[in-house]
């Protein structure tokens, strides 16, 4: 006979066959019952595990399918492994965690499976150990087929053959009549249903972690230029490529353990940038004059709150994640000789406050996973005063001088908007480590206002930043 206990918030499956007395004459008395663990993650992990063990032999001693969930947790593993099954590399780094989750309950063998879904292909990686060993008897990626008979028939061929060694040797027969007995009122004992849990925090999963943070180098530019520009003297482009920058990013979700829906999925997030070596400076002057020298702080940060829905198989969900944010983005220019003190007023210095209001997405492939993102930016702060607006220039100098240093200080009626995007690349390299490489693209356009009689005048402006990132992330 063989039952099987299934835990849905970590889909492990422990599968028992026991041998029950006949009815005739005799009884039988066997070797100890070998023990299995069958650990299933995906969209049918129930009905897989069945399948699972119906290609095993008989005879094999069910245990507690919350014990070896307990185990692996102990033994520093989330119970959804995710891509972890999938990957050699990464297995190799947990395998001593997975024996000793193994010994913890006394199995004799472990299955691990993952179902997948990759465009019309429905496949099943299954990885199959016994007792203390370090390499897989079965490590192989199945095509499920498209029906229930070639899924069965799939399992069966990948794993019947390294399963019948756990079948118990023959037993031996006692005469009844010689003193045995057939043990009247034993047989197997009713295993209590085990409640399903959702379990709202998995270490190292996406979508289900109480933290995450990533931290990694940037490299970026900036292109700034004025649309319309008639007074060409000082409405300056600019252009820079190649400060490079650290990068600290991370979020957490207080509520991730409590399992209060809605509350559990509310994380803070932060994003802060910094480059360094920023130095600019003019082309020569014609009559050989002093060029004008910068230095600069080219600085952002984003602090704000994130909530994240899933979708699709619990053990790799894909996740969506809606965002609002605080945030600044400096780029400031400081001047370094007495030929930049005298043009401060004419180089691209910005200091954006805004809202960012924004969306991204964890589509995950395996242990690969692409991370898009959109966000819009609404600038805080209207357009400066107009009664300090920089008119005519008497003598060399404005009259009156600007009110800060800034772009959109100096232009009449300006109004400034933004949008930003970017895309990641990440790749798992263990439980809850991850590599990921990508960029930011964000955009400022502005429009304004001038009269007769500005010292500043053009229709517009567009201001550009790129930065390409490669991080180290880990989340928990």
């Amino acid at each position: 006979m063989v039952s099987i206990g299934c835990v849905a918030g970590s889909l492990v499956c422990v599968v028992e066959g026991r041998a029950l007395a006949s009815d005739g004459a005799s009884t039988t008395e066997g070797a100890p019952a070998k023990k299995l663990v069958v650990h299933v993650e995906g969209k049918n992990a129930a009905a897989i595990a069945d399948q699972i063990t119906a290609a095993g032999p008989d005879g094999i001693e069910i245990l507690d399918p919350t014990e070896f969930d307990k185990a692996l947790r102990q033994g520093g593993l989330p119970t959804a492994l995710g891509a972890a099954i999938q990957n050699k590399f990464t297995r190799k780094s947990i395998q001593r965690n997975l024996n000793k989750a193994m010994a913890k309950v006394g199995a004799d063998a472990l299955v691990l499976a993952r179902e997948t879904f990759v465009g019309k292909s429905h496949d099943l990686y299954v990885v199959f150990y016994v007792k203390d060993a370090e390499v897989a008897e079965v490590d192989e990626n199945v095509n499920l087929g498209n029906s229930d008979a070639a899924q069965r028939k799939a399992i069966k061929n990948a794993l019947e053959e390294s399963l019948k060694p756990l079948a118990p040797p023959p037993p031996k027969v006692i005469d009844a009549d010689a003193g045995g007995n057939a043990g009247e009122g034993e047989g197997e004992a009713e295993k209590p249903e085990k409640e399903k849990t959702d379990s709202p925090f998995r270490s190292g999963i996406a979508g289900y972690e109480l933290a995450a943070g990533r931290l990694g180098f940037q490299d970026g530019g900036r292109w700034f230029k004025y649309s319309d520009p008639i007074s060409a003297n000082n409405t300056r482009p600019y252009a820079v490529f190649g400060p490079p920058a650290l990068n600290l990013a991370g979020e957490i979700y207080p509520g991730a353990t409590s399992g209060i829906t809605g509350v559990r999925d509310i994380g803070v997030t932060f994003d802060y940038t910094h480059h360094f070596a920023l130095k600019s400076k003019t082309s020569q002057n014609p009559d050989g004059s002093e060029s004008a020298e910068f230095d600069g702080t080219w600085n952002r940060l984003d602090l704000g709150l994130r909530y994240r829905l899933r979708f699709g198989e619990d053990a790799q969900p894909i996740v969506l994640g809606l965002s609002a944010a605080y945030g600044f983005h400096n780029f400031v220019f400081l001047p370094a000789n007495a030929a930049a003190e005298l043009i401060k007023l004419e180089v691209p210095t910005v200091r954006y406050k805004y809202v960012r209001v924004g969306a991204d997405a964890w589509l995950p492939f395996g242990m690969f996973a692409v991370i898009p993102r959109f966000s819009y930016l609404a600038p805080l702060g209207g357009s400066a005063p107009a009664d300090r607006i920089p008119g005519p220039q008497l003598g060399g100098a404005i009259a009156p001088e600007p009110i800060d240093d800034t772009v959109y200080a100096r232009f009449r009626g300006a109004s400034v908007k933004g949008i930003a995007l970017g895309i990641d690349a990440s790749v798992a390299l263990g439980s809850g480590i991850e590599v990921r490489a990508g960029f930011d693209y964000t955009r400022f356009f502005s429009s304004f206002a001038p009269e007769v009689g500005d010292a500043f005048v053009a229709g517009g402006a567009l201001d550009e930043t790129l930065e390409l990132r490669l991080l180290g992330g880990y989340r928990y």
